[in-house]
């Protein structure tokens, strides 16, 4: 049984029986007090039945609000019931609903199990079940900073035959949300900071695709934490790659990403889009997957006035750049652009309504991609992608479902999971 259902089920039941006898109790309540008042000659037998239909309306309407607000956390601490044996489909689900944002707040009881049985996962061979755990990191790390210390020291070493150190990236670039989390500038906490720090030490075998992650991280602690500390943290981190013998076209890409990030920051309209646009016709695919990562940072930069400054119909727009990294790039090219940052920056593109055919052209591109991470990590926004658009969102359903012609059994099994929900 699909585990939504039977949680909607559950919280329905829930809230029915948490209503009927929250009236219950708020009626004799009022009642006893206006019995009460009303023998002490304080009120009229009329003035009984008019303030406590008064109250009663009034708090039935509290009550309603607080239960609605309840009811994404009830949600999640139901499901979270069915994880203790293990239930690999059911913690897909789970982790498809963090993954999507589809929550307010969180609570999971018993969540030292919960995270018990992701650790356990993150040291078994399933590479997918990894990634979505790498994906959820953002999410986890709300509901317990501490319990996700474990499964983020593991993860940091991931490795795989086939996949190599790609949740090793995945890790990094979802410590980046411990810093970019909606607080004053430069006020992130002494245990955040530690927690992050221990995440960007050099691991043996790390790739370039890892550090280019570990780089991003390094440039928000610049302008989000302390930036001489970052400047500090980047050139040891060069020392070390240097002390290790990596490729000096490796430790150069990084280096030019570092300058790239901080024209990014200070002049994205101007200096920064043309630095990306003159990037992008570079030949060498470490700075073109560079590139291809931060497009997305002009589009974040000055989210109230996309249309206008950059999405102007310049050969270098958003849009544009993204299309021309959709083409015949290489997919570690054209990785970059499933990721979580750039799929937001698409899903507020399309609801701008001379945008939408455009940004919905490189959605579905994204989607079906060839690439099956490509449209695994693509598809994880589905349920955001609904709504803003539930057409387009149905029909990648629709096509993933039964069209596809790479089929891959889970992401089959979450866009038909996706069609009996909405459909």
């Amino acid at each position: 049984m699909d585990i939504r259902r039977s949680a909607n089920r559950f919280l329905r039941r829930k809230q029915g029986l948490a209503m009927e006898a929250l009236s219950f109790i708020l009626l004799m309540a009022i009642l006893v007090l206006a019995i009460a008042l009303y023998l002490a000659r304080v009120i009229r037998f009329l003035d009984i039945l008019y303030w406590a239909g008064a109250g009663i309306l009034a708090l039935l309407g509290l009550a309603a609000a607080a239960t609605r607000q309840r009811h994404q956390t009830l949600h999640i601490a139901f499901t979270s019931r069915h994880l203790l044996k293990a239930d690999v489909g059911k913690i897909d689900d789970l982790l498809g609903m963090l993954i999507g944002g589809r929550w307010h707040a969180i609570s999971l009881d018993p969540v030292e199990e919960f995270f018990r049985t992701l650790l356990e996962i993150c040291r078994t061979e399933n590479v997918e079940m990894k990634r979505r755990i790498s994906e959820a990191l953002p999410a986890l790390f709300e509901i317990d900073l501490e319990e996700s210390r474990d499964v983020v020291r593991v993860l940091r070493r991931d490795w795989d035959t086939k996949w190599s150190g790609d949740n090793r990236r995945r890790t990094i670039e979802a410590l980046g949300f411990l810093i970019t989390r909606p607080r004053p500038v430069r006020h992130v906490p002494r245990v955040v900071q530690a927690f992050v720090r221990e995440g960007l030490r050099v691991v043996e075998r790390d790739e370039v695709f890892t550090l280019v992650a570990l780089v991003e991280v390094l440039d928000l602690w610049r302008h989000r934490v302390n930036g001489r500390e970052a400047q500090s943290m980047f050139e040891g981190l060069l020392a070390t790659l240097r002390a290790r013998r990596q490729r000096e076209d490796e430790i150069a890409c990084l280096q030019l990403l570092w300058d790239l990030l901080d024209k990014l920051q200070h002049d994205p309209e101007r200096e920064g889009r043309l630095e990306l646009l003159r990037l992008s016709a570079s030949t060498n695919e470490n700075t073109l997957i560079c590139v291809a990562r931060n497009i997305r940072r002009t589009c974040n930069r000055y989210p109230e006035c996309v249309v206008e400054r950059i999405c102007d119909g310049s050969p270098s727009t958003v849009l544009e750049l993204m299309t021309i990294f959709l083409g015949d790039k290489p997919r570690n090219v054209r990785r970059p652009m499933a990721r979580e940052n750039s799929l937001e920056c698409l899903i507020l593109l399309l609801q701008q309504p001379h945008l939408r055919k455009r940004a919905g052209h490189v959605i579905w591109t994204l989607m079906t991609d060839a690439d099956d991470i490509i449209r695994m990590t693509a598809f994880d926004k589905v349920d955001r992608l609904y709504d803003a658009n539930p057409a387009l969102a149905l029909k990648v359903a629709r096509y993933l479902a039964y069209d596809d012609p790479h089929p891959i059994q889970r992401l089959v099994d979450r866009a038909k999971s996706v069609l009996g929900r909405n459909t």
